[in-house]
């Protein structure tokens, strides 16, 4: 299997999703289910994942925690967590992840655009942490992972669309 067609089968794995979790509220600002780790005061630690660069405001969002092995990035059933959400009709959209420990981690975000909980190409965004220049294929570990600290950080990713023979932001959001 040449890389590209690895990659994009890992692409596919990694936005299988399942049914949208009920009851996520979803609030201009922040949303998710473990808001309250990044609340004022929190200690930590905790991610704020700030997702920019949307097509549209359509469909659902799934945020994926992963550890530092490479063996389980954007393997099924290998997630340290998942977030799943409807997107927010208007507003900043920050998802808190509270993390297990003081470590490194990756994040990946899909944007299923049509919400039918498959990978589309033509369609949905893909995301990472550290906003790694994409391809057709996955990006390396190295690239996405990022060291969390004490508190609470703010880890921006920008949404990534088909543009051409790759995945990129859209114009001026890079």
């Amino acid at each position: 299997m040449n890389s590209i067609a690895r990659g994009a089968s890992a692409l596919i794995l990694f936005v299988s999703l399942g049914p949208a979790q009920a009851g996520a509220q979803l609030r201009e600002g922040s949303i998710a289910p473990e808001t309250r780790a990044c609340a004022p005061g929190a200690a930590g630690p905790a991610a704020r994942v700030r997702i920019q660069g949307f097509k549209n405001r359509q469909g659902g969002l799934l945020v994926r925690l992963y550890g530092d092995r490479r063996e389980d990035f954007l393997r099924a059933g290998r997630k340290l967590k998942r977030i799943e959400l409807r997107v927010p009709a208007r507003g900043e959209v920050d998802v808190c992840i509270a993390l297990p420990g003081v470590r490194r981690y990756a994040i990946a975000v899909l944007h299923d655009v049509n919400g039918d909980l498959k990978f589309s190409a033509s369609s949905d965004g893909v995301g990472f942490s550290n906003n790694p220049k994409l391809g057709l294929g996955e990006p390396a570990l190295s690239k996405v992972l990022f060291t969390a600290r004490p508190g609470i950080q703010t880890i921006p990713i920008i949404l990534n669309y088909r543009r051409g023979l790759g995945l990129r932001p859209l114009a001026g959001d890079r």
